[in-house]
């Protein structure tokens, strides 16, 4: 694991190297800042200042290609990249040499591990077109800053393994001649295996690159006339065989399709096949089924023809992408490239478009006069829905639920006419749109809605967008009967050396004896264990309570409340301050219900929230009620989301701490551990220092992100455990941590804080009934003494009991009676109107007040005055009992 000394270092070199460098996490390949924002311009050296200070490199380094800055030398120059995950791809990119061959010269990395992957940094005066990674060769090219970004050294791989040069540590500079002899060897290789590079539109610096295919060329020639004559000085070589003979099928269909039969069309294609195609032909099942796309792809272009004239389509195809929304007029949205907006657009008779331009225009908020015709159909630009457009999409397709999230870079011209890039999301289309309003992008009322939705929709039908059918949020969580990790910071799938796991142990065994309550660590130590789990235990079908308790910590300040949280969040590496805005928050990171159902469901990971005393004030009940539902249930809250309800998942288990104790309500006591922190467990100055530095400084906090490691890949092993009681659980796992090692399991293991909230509940409820009573038989006797009694024997005997039967006797307390016929007490239901202000949970019926009084205390009925009335009724003797208070050992 790089040390952050090692990591600001390795960022320190890529900024020297002139190249815009993000923090983020090399293991899952994501970025901590939106790079969008530095597509077209250099980062601020005071922002990368900030990073470094602030640790945000500890995690991984992405570097943008594209252009050089802060090298006077390399001005309009480009750090390009390759990257290949096949040995074919560099094979294609020195056909002659090893990896070590090349990286004496070149830089290259790669990592231990597999050294069939690596990248290649090279110095270029021309701008190297980007290409996508492709299933043959495994190559992928970024030249551009808006290409993306490359994790590289000395970030490290999600295998585990650290990326790093494999000879120079030099980006070497090529000039242009061996720039240009680079590219047109991979376009000719990529051509040689059907792959299509450069492709779409041309880029300015790459247009000699991408002539027409001359084989294409020729074929067109052979198609053109019928009878068709097969050019048999035409040969299609077994490289790029698939490709043209798709390219040929549609071609024949486009050509003849409505002059001649499909039968003696496909007679043609198949003798073409077994004429040209050297040394040999297309089996003929590949055939078959290139015959039956070519079959659908003319279909759908013969339907479209019918919407859309082919000029027409062609110069909408120029512009960018288009989803025609409706027919009759033929409507449609579309993501101008040119004009860097989303539009709305007719085709319309010549006639038809005049009388609409008339009819709309006094409504219109923007009507743009570009025509093109064709067929007597002419295509005019309507309303501006949106002031930007989509260039980068990526699609989260969440696989326990099916709904989908967006995360969309968008491009818009400022005033001067330059490019300027916005990343937004992820997030739904709603939220994409609430974005665009804040940044000031020009919007169209509702129908802006429609329009981003349909072209998303389109951009994904083409394969433009990127699907990630993974969970959007980072964490745990069971997909058809597997646990599975998405962004986790855990090392999966890979060995765990024996040191590491012995060096975690020995801080395990230590961090224990640091408490002065020998009950804290083990809780902290082994809650830590399963919370990450717990949104997957909720959703198992085992009982009614599996579910992971949260963690409330209060009492004395200063103690190390929150530093036991930060342990609980450094099991699982989430304690960095990178992590900090998601892990760890104040109370006012909760106090609505938005920021709650935003806290809980950004991550199956834990969240640490402190000073949320307030949740005992009345206003914030409906708060205390959430969390307590958000602990047992998958759902924190629902809220309606592009008109449709949707449940905000309760992904995380909460760590609360407080000076204050937690309210006294026992549904919410009973899901949590609580830990009282004392004025006994306050440390010195000395011992804070001491214990930072064992923690922090000698950097024990990462070591103890071994047991998260191990404990995912455990869990991931063996997901049955889960069904298990969670302290279980908590105890399992440790002894096999031990056992790697081949040690017993810990004695620490067994401890845990004693948790008995609702037996102390229960004794503080009676304890405030009988304070309700003694102040009502005090208050009772005062009135009486003062004002209707001359006896100074109320005065002379203070014994509670015998102020109790002098209000039985002489009747002062309306919902107190005694029976005369026998030694019983009665209570009536109208001592709840006075019960209210004490305010004794779960006390609300004569049921629960017989039960807290006991003895022969029970809910009945009695005649009163003659009508049949509800009581608590009991001995006189057991009432008495109740109200004296005895102290004993």
């Amino acid at each position: 694991m790089a040390t952050l000394g090692q990591m600001n270092a390795g960022a320190k070199l890529w900024w020297s190297r002139g190249l815009n460098v993000f923090p983020g996490n090399s293991k899952e390949k994501a970025t901590y800042e939106e790079w969008g924002e530095y597509h077209h311009k250099p980062i601020p050296e005071k922002t990368f200042k900030k990073w470094i200070k602030e640790g945000k490199f500890l995690s991984g380094i992405s570097v943008s290609p594209g252009v050089v800055y802060r090298i006077p030398e390399l001005d309009g120059w480009y750090a390009m990249c390759f990257e290949w995950d096949k040995v074919e791809g560099f094979n294609a990119l020195f056909p002659d040499k090893t990896v070590e061959e090349a990286a004496q010269t070149d830089y290259i990395e790669w990592h231990d591990d597999d050294k069939t992957r690596g990248h290649l940094w090279a110095y270029v005066p021309i701008v190297f077109p980007k290409k996508d990674p492709d299933l043959v060769l495994g190559l992928e090219v970024k030249g551009l800053n808006e290409h993306g970004v490359m994790v590289s050294w000395p970030s490290i791989h999600k295998n585990g393994h650290q990326h790093k040069p494999v000879g120079t540590d030099k980006i070497s500079k090529w000039g242009k001649e061996k720039a240009e002899t680079f590219l047109t060897n991979i376009i000719r290789v990529c051509g040689e295996q059907g792959i299509g590079y450069p492709k779409g539109r041309s880029h300015s610096s790459s247009n000699q690159y991408h002539k027409s295919n001359d084989l294409e060329e020729r074929i067109k020639v052979m198609l053109q006339s019928w009878p068709i004559e097969i050019d048999t000085s035409i040969e299609i070589p077994e490289g790029v065989r698939h490709s043209i003979l798709v390219f040929t099928a549609n071609s024949i269909l486009f050509r003849h399709s409505t002059t001649k039969n499909h039968d003696t069309l496909k007679k043609i294609f198949v003798q073409i096949n077994y004429t040209l195609c050297k040394p040999n032909p297309s089996p003929p099942q590949e055939i078959a089924r290139i015959w039956k796309d070519a079959l659908q792809y003319a279909q759908a272009n013969i339907e479209r023809e019918n919407i859309i004239p082919a000029k027409i389509a062609e110069r909408l195809d120029q512009l960018g992408i288009y989803k025609v929304i409706k027919e009759n007029p033929t409507t449609l949205y579309l993501a101008d490239r040119q004009r860097d907006q989303i539009l709305k657009a007719v085709v319309l008779k010549p006639k038809s478009t005049v009388e609409s331009e008339s009819k709309e225009d006094k409504d219109a908020e923007t009507t743009t006069k570009t025509k093109t015709t064709a067929k007597g159909k002419q295509l005019l630009m309507k309303d501006t829905m949106i002031d930007a457009i989509p260039t980068d999409i990526a699609i989260f397709s969440n696989p326990t639920d099916a709904s989908k999230t967006y995360k969309v870079t968008f491009r818009h011209k400022n005033a001067n006419g330059t490019n300027h890039y916005l990343a937004v999301g992820p997030g739904t289309v709603s939220y994409l749109l609430s974005e665009l309003r804040i940044k000031g992008r020009f919007i169209k009322g509702r129908e802006s809605d429609e329009a981003l939705q349909s072209l998303l929709i389109e951009y994904e039908d083409r394969g433009i967008a990127k699907i990630d059918n993974r969970m959007p949020q980072p964490g745990f969580y069971l997909i058809d009967g597997r646990v599975r990790g998405y962004d986790v910071t855990q090392q999966l799938g890979t060995h765990i050396e024996e040191s590491d796991v012995m060096a975690c142990i020995n801080a395990l065994d230590e961090l224990v004896t640091k408490y002065k309550n020998e009950d804290i660590g083990p809780t902290i130590i082994k809650h830590a264990i399963v919370a990450p789990f717990g949104y997957i235990k909720k959703g198992l079908k085992v009982s009614g309570d599996n579910w992971v308790p949260g963690i409330y910590e209060y009492g004395f300040t200063r103690v190390g409340k929150n530093t036991a949280g930060i342990i609980h969040l450094a099991i699982w590496r989430k304690h960095g301050i990178a992590d900090k805005e998601a892990h760890q928050l104040g109370f006012s990171g909760i106090d609505t219900a938005a920021r709650f159902g935003n806290a809980m469901s950004r991550s199956t990971y834990q969240v640490m929230i402190s000073e949320v005393g307030s949740l005992v004030d009345v206003k914030f009940m409906w708060l205390a009620e959430m969390i307590k539902h958000a602990i047992e249930s998958q759902v924190v809250r629902g809220k309606y989301i592009e008109n449709f309800f949707k449940g905000i998942p309760a992904l995380s288990i909460p760590i609360l701490t407080s000076n204050y104790l937690p309210p006294t309500d026992p549904a919410f006591r009973s899901r949590f551990i609580l830990i009282h922190w004392g004025e006994k467990d306050l440390p010195s100055e000395e011992q804070k220092e001491a214990f930072k530095n064992w923690l922090f400084d000698e950097r024990r906090d990462e070591t103890l992100g071994i047991l998260g490691d191990f404990t995912a890949n455990y869990v991931i092993a063996h997901p049955e455990i889960l069904n298990h009681y969670w302290e279980d659980i908590a105890k399992v796992i440790p002894t096999e941590f031990y056992k790697v090692v081949g040690r017993s399991p810990p004695t620490w293991m067994d401890r845990l804080v004693e948790q008995d909230q609702i037996e102390a509940y229960v004794e503080e409820g009676k304890l405030k009934l009988r304070a309700f009573f003694v102040r009502a038989i005090n208050d009772a006797c005062s009135v009486y003494a003062r004002t209707l009694s001359t006896s100074v024997d109320l005065v002379n005997n203070a014994s509670i009991v015998h102020r109790f039967e002098t209000c039985i006797d002489h009747d002062l307390i309306s919902y107190l009676s005694k029976r005369k016929d026998r030694n019983e007490i009665v209570i009536t239901a109208d001592i709840f109107e006075d019960l209210k202000r004490v305010k004794i949970e779960s006390l609300t019926s004569l049921k629960d007040l017989a039960s807290m009084i006991g003895g022969s205390f029970e809910s009945c009925t009695r005649r009163i005055n003659g009508s049949t009335t509800k009581a608590a009724a009991g001995n006189l003797w057991d009432f008495e009992n109740f109200l004296r208070k005895e102290i004993m050992d």
